[in-house]
């Protein structure tokens, strides 16, 4: 990738200016910055989602995209047929993509419910039927959108494991997320995005560590002490209080399963 450059629509705002790098085969690339750092918007671009005002993206590698919760399923098709429409979407002919249902359905640990529409399925299940499509359709590059937090733990560190079986493999990776540790498992670089450029770009512990230092750097400062001592964030909201109420809308300690 050389020079890219990506001007937003409305008015003349560049939501990438002068990136550059390069991700060779069987490496993995994180992307880590605030919200609006440009990270999703240069996943949409090696996606081919979205083109580049200016700049070249040179990609010589079969590619298949998590850029959003399941973006390409449709909620009233059952996850089988999901399942089926996103590996065609990636490339697979139809009959490739009914030899690898199993292996979606099993990797997903969503045997029992492919044959369900979309609709009834939960966020951490739709993220895993993703993932598991994705994964199993013999990708070259992988472009993975905040989607590392996947189900429960287990099966985020199973996804892990299976991201770095790919990686030693020669599959190619470019993941952004929120969390460091999650880069630091899956990735050997690491770009940091502020207000849609390159801030910094190198090792992913080194990359980490500078921007973890950064944040900590800019966050309020408050008197330690009592509950403050044990806040984390920059403090822009605050939870207060928390309660539990019935359907009357009073609150309760204990509800029964099936009681709203």
């Amino acid at each position: 990738m050389r020079r890219l450059n990506k001007l937003g629509a409305r008015k003349e705002h560049w939501a990438l200016r002068d990136v550059s790098f390069e991700v060779g085969r069987g490496e993995s690339t994180g992307l880590l910055g605030k919200n609006g750092s440009g990270k999703s918007a240069l996943l949409r671009l090696l996606g081919g989602v979205t083109q580049p005002t200016s700049g070249e993206i040179r990609i010589q590698r079969k590619v298949s995209g998590l850029l959003t919760l399941g973006e390409a399923f449709h909620p009233l098709l059952s996850g089988e047929e999901n399942a089926i429409t996103g590996a065609i979407v990636d490339g697979l002919t139809r009959r490739q993509a009914l030899r690898r249902l199993t292996e979606i359905a099993a990797f997903a640990e969503l045997e029992d419910f492919m044959d369900q529409p979309l609709r009834t399925y939960s966020d951490g299940m739709r993220l895993r039927l993703a993932f598991a499509t994705a994964i199993n359709i013999e990708p070259e590059l992988l472009l993975i959108d905040e989607v590392l937090a996947v189900g429960d733990i287990r099966f985020r560190y199973k996804c892990m494991r299976r991201l770095n079986e790919l990686r030693e493999s020669g599959v190619s990776a470019v993941a952004a997320s929120h969390y460091m540790g999650q880069l630091r498992a899956v990735c050997d670089r690491a770009l940091w995005m502020a207000d849609g450029r390159v801030r910094a770009m190198g090792y992913v512990d080194e990359i980490v560590e500078r921007y973890e230092r950064a944040m900590e750097e800019t966050a309020p400062v408050r008197e330690p002490g009592g509950m403050a001592a044990k806040r984390f964030g920059t403090g822009d909201v605050e939870i207060v209080d928390v309660k539990l109420v019935n359907a009357a809308g009073t609150a309760s300690p204990q509800f029964r399963p099936g009681h709203p």
